[in-house]
């Protein structure tokens, strides 16, 4: 393996810690869509621009974050798998096949519910305490896969061969998808905010994860994005404020000279 430069080094965790970071972020977003696809939220949207205006940013955002994230971390994981064939580390390619896997899992456990779940809904039932157990169940087990599809990526991309140029222009993505973070963040904080103040009794509602109340899902939610954002922000600043910068063989023979 080609020895890394500390540059390099520093660049490939500021770019992972923005990937963990934006997986925490979409685990909150997830949960906001989840609450807010009833009709009462869609009225809301409509009725009151404000709130309307802060939900259209924040799906925009939410879209330019993931379009960021694809464009600088799918070029890693595909040097990562080129390099594990030529020099058959098959180990490498196991990882990356992990999320696809995972995605498998998810969704052939999401068809089982759905047909415990539905029904007894479908009954007039309503959340009851095993419907609750089994939606907990569902979360946990999709916060499992979103680990272990983390990690086997970032492991993959640790272990694999890539070309440090692609570290630095992956950076630039890196860099958009934390200033879409933040927007869809401040997004988010308006939306509530505007929520409480024209629609109240929505916002003090049982319209939460499982019945549960409203205003305590939006604080958790703007609390993970909160964080995430903060984490790909810092890590974000230090890949940019990297200390020594590669230069090129002429450039450096150029400053060995000089020195």
């Amino acid at each position: 393996m080609t020895p890394m430069t500390p540059m390099t080094a520093r660049l490939r965790r500021a770019e992972i810690t923005v990937f963990c970071a934006y997986i925490a972020f979409v685990f909150a977003g997830l949960a906001f869509g989840k609450i807010t696809e009833y009709d009462d939220f869609g009225d809301a949207t409509r009725a009151h621009p404000l709130i309307g205006g802060a939900f259209t940013i924040l799906v925009v955002g939410a879209y330019v974050a993931l379009a960021a994230v694809i464009l600088g971390g799918l070029p890693l994981a595909i040097a990562a798998a080129r390099s594990a064939l030529v020099a058959r580390r098959w180990g490498i390619l196991a990882l990356l096949a992990v999320p696809a896997l995972a995605f498998a899992v998810f969704a052939g456990y999401t068809l089982l519910l759905g047909q415990v779940i539905a029904p007894a809904l479908h009954a007039g039932d309503g959340p009851t305490r095993t419907n609750v157990g089994l939606g907990i169940s569902l979360a946990v087990v999709l916060l499992l896969c979103a680990i272990a599809s983390t990690a086997a990526v970032t492991s993959a991309i640790v272990r694999g061969e890539i070309p440090p140029r692609l570290y630095r222009f992956a950076r630039i993505p890196a860099a958009l998808a934390t200033l879409a973070m933040l927007v869809v963040t401040m997004s988010l904080l308006v939306w509530g905010l505007s929520l409480r103040a024209d629609v109240p009794s929505l916002f003090n509602g049982e319209d939460g994860l499982m019945a549960s109340n409203t205003a305590a899902n939006w604080l958790a939610q703007l609390a993970i994005m909160g964080g995430a954002t903060a984490l790909a922000l810092w890590a974000t600043i230090r890949g940019f404020a990297a200390p020594g910068a590669e230069v090129g063989p002429v450039a450096a023979r150029f400053r060995e000279a000089r020195g």
